[in-house]
């Protein structure tokens, strides 16, 4: 729909609640620029993984801390799942 000559910005939040974490997924429209001076269209996922860290004590915090960032790689692929399911090709599940 456009409005008084602008075209709408179209963007997706989603936020998962797994676990100990929460997932944000925003998806929105992107364009890129081609060499020839065409533009491709696509699409932009950006994620945020929150923990909260319960511990008061500062030396747990660090322990607790220092095995969220170890994660990192599980978290990575656990977005790339969840990124796939935004796929319109694929069936909804």
């Amino acid at each position: 729909m456009v409005f008084e000559n602008a075209s709408p910005e179209v963007s997706l939040k989603a936020v998962y609640a797994c676990g100990n974490r929460q997932i944000t997924v925003d998806v929105r429209d992107a364009e890129k620029p081609e060499s020839d001076g065409s533009v491709l269209p696509g699409l932009l996922f950006e994620a945020n993984i929150h923990r909260d860290i319960a511990e008061t004590d500062q030396a747990r915090r660090s322990e607790r801390l220092m095995s969220i960032l170890s994660g990192w790689e599980n978290d990575l692929s656990d977005f790339k799942n969840l990124v796939t399911q935004f796929d319109p090709g694929r069936a909804a599940s």
